[in-house]
């Protein structure tokens, strides 16, 4: 699936007073595909770049813990909802940008905003026209952040909750391509935007049933939530809510 930088919120808020919230900053690691377009290397004027970037998320899972007792002793039951489903593609749209001088051979790398490199130097090599593939992986730092609502349930069945969220670049990145000449003329540069900080993709919404029913179950669970990775590994420390899931 394709989720454009350009992603909108659900415009359909919870009511204030129904909201309970988790809030993480992890970094999660994420795959850059690249495909960089090379025409008129041989123009005075210097090569075009043609830029065309997908971030690839890592899969990212919700894990909701009811409990008798907030020690969590006595009796549990716990249920994963998925966040970010694997290879979850952001794709900013295509760039252009003309190198500086004709003939330069082209290295890249990935770098933070703050120009702390995030992936080792690559070359391509001398500019030749056509299509070269790129990827890379590397360490974002995010924010993640999700809503739980609970859901009635007549049939007593068990206990549903509504799921929803948002994942923040808490660090942008970009991609650095350095063009090197021959001569002892020096090397020019520039940034290419793939992840500006604070853009945000809408985490769709969901909607799990963790079990949850019998004669002797208390009638509110105490409830925790933290983060997982797609191999069941902790990425986001467990948060407790108490009692506080409020039904919508």
């Amino acid at each position: 699936m394709v989720q454009p930088f350009s992603t909108i919120r659900d415009a359909r808020p919870f009511p204030r007073e129904t909201i309970t919230s988790a809030r993480w900053l992890v970094s999660l690691p994420v795959r850059l595909e690249a495909w960089l377009g090379l025409s008129e290397c041989d123009s005075g004027f210097g090569p075009l770049v043609f830029l065309q970037t997908s971030l690839l998320l890592s899969s990212l899972r919700a894990r909701l813990t009811l409990s008798e007792r907030p020690d969590g002793r006595g009796r549990c039951s716990t249920t994963d909802v998925p966040l970010v489903s694997a290879a979850h593609r952001v794709t900013p749209p295509r760039q252009m940008v003309r190198a500086s001088h004709p003939h330069p051979e082209i290295q890249l790398m990935v770098r933070d905003e703050a120009g702390e490199a995030l992936t080792d130097h690559a070359s391509l090599g001398a500019c030749l026209n056509g299509w070269r593939e790129i990827d890379a992986v590397f360490p974002l730092d995010t924010e993640i952040a999700i809503e739980l609502l609970k859901r009635p349930d007549p049939a007593h069945l068990g206990a549903a909750v509504q799921v929803r969220g948002e994942l923040l670049f808490a660090r942008g990145c970009s991609l650095r391509l350095e063009f090197h000449s021959s001569d002892c003329t020096p090397a020019t540069g520039m940034d290419v935007p793939i992840a500006p900080t604070g853009r945000s993709v809408s985490l769709p919404e969901r909607t799990a049933r963790a079990e949850w029913d019998g004669p002797s179950r208390p009638a509110e669970p105490y409830w925790a939530v933290g983060l997982v990775d797609e191999s069941g590994l902790i990425v986001g420390e467990e948060r407790f809510l108490g009692r506080r899931c409020p039904v919508a």
